[in-house]
């Protein structure tokens, strides 16, 4: 199975180009999410589709898949992993720069939340100001490291940021009045921890760090949550392939031929199709779907919960 995801994230500052365009200039493609992941997808989608051309007829399945939703935890890959989809060898095109990784980092997103005492400016000394103290926790977190990696590589892994800060008055956090003390902050993130690791440590080491800046910071007291745990399948564990590993690519089948599914699995009861296997723009029930099987036909995708 290839998967790749299709969304992107948001247009930020530092274009020179329409980041909407997709504009062709000497043999490149400039545009938002061309690296991240159009180009992955593009990809094996294209090398499935000259083997094809070329003749070659599978003896396996291959599942190419493109999904959305990987911004908002993966929902995409997560859908299609409950919908029922397997395979023996997973692909995912994200880029790595070329390189070649052997140890996959875990993730997890947290909130921490800042509670202070306001106060007018004017005697904003006797205030525990919560956007100060979240000046002072953001970079300690950004630099934390943490506890029970299982080798070097594992801890090179690790990686805290924090990439939201947002404060005001009362948990609602109002901005209706400057000139007062904000009580309360809030700070949004991301721990990315490796094998050895797992999501209770992280949440543990960034709470004990959060307690140890509160405890020197008066009047402020924090709290800390997960924020991306939604239940169902679980995903990106890490895991490590051994450096000193002898790697031996195998051919997906054994005269070597490029192995495209012709048919899909019946799953749920369902009865299986005849035609060749789809590429589906998108893996969310809301989201009506349409499908081209690899021969190039337009035909509505019959997953349940699609048009």
């Amino acid at each position: 199975m290839f998967n790749g995801h299709v969304d992107t994230n948001p247009v930020t500052e530092g274009w020179t180009v329409d980041p909407w365009g997709g504009l062709v200039s000497g043999g490149f493609v400039y545009g938002i999410g061309v690296s991240n992941m159009k180009a992955g997808c593009a990809s094996y989608l294209e090398a499935v589709r000259t083997l094809l051309a070329a003749g070659a007829r599978p003896d396996g399945d291959v599942t190419l898949t493109f999904v959305v939703g990987e911004l908002q935890n993966g929902v995409g890959t997560r859908a299609l992993v409950e919908e029922g989809y397997r395979a023996d060898w997973f692909v995912n095109c994200e880029p790595t720069d070329l390189a070649a990784l052997t140890t996959h980092a875990g993730a997890l997103a947290f909130e921490v939340e800042l509670v202070g005492d306001t106060r007018h400016m004017s005697k904003r000394e006797e205030a525990a100001d919560a956007l100060a103290a979240a000046t002072v926790l953001a970079p300690r977190i950004n630099e934390m490291a943490l506890s029970g990696a299982a080798d070097e590589d594992a801890r090179r892994t690790n990686r805290a940021h924090v990439g939201v800060v947002r404060a005001g008055l009362g948990r609602e956090l109002l901005d209706t009045r400057p000139p007062q003390v904000a009580d309360c902050a809030r700070l949004l993130g991301s721990l990315r921890y490796g094998p050895g690791q797992t999501p209770a440590s992280a949440l543990a080491d960034l709470r004990q760090l959060v307690t140890e800046v509160c405890a020197g910071l008066p009047g402020i007291t924090g709290s800390v949550r997960r924020t991306d745990d939604v239940g169902g399948a679980v995903m990106d564990e890490p895991f490590a392939v051994r450096r000193t590993a002898r790697w031996s690519p195998r051919s997906m089948t054994r005269t070597g031929r490029c192995a495209v599914s012709r048919s899909r699995p019946a799953r749920s009861g369902r009865t299986a199709s005849t035609a060749a296997t789809r590429r589906c723009c998108s893996t969310t029930p809301a989201c009506p779907a349409w499908c081209a099987d690899l021969a190039g036909s337009t035909t509505p995708c019959r997953t349940s919960g699609w048009p």
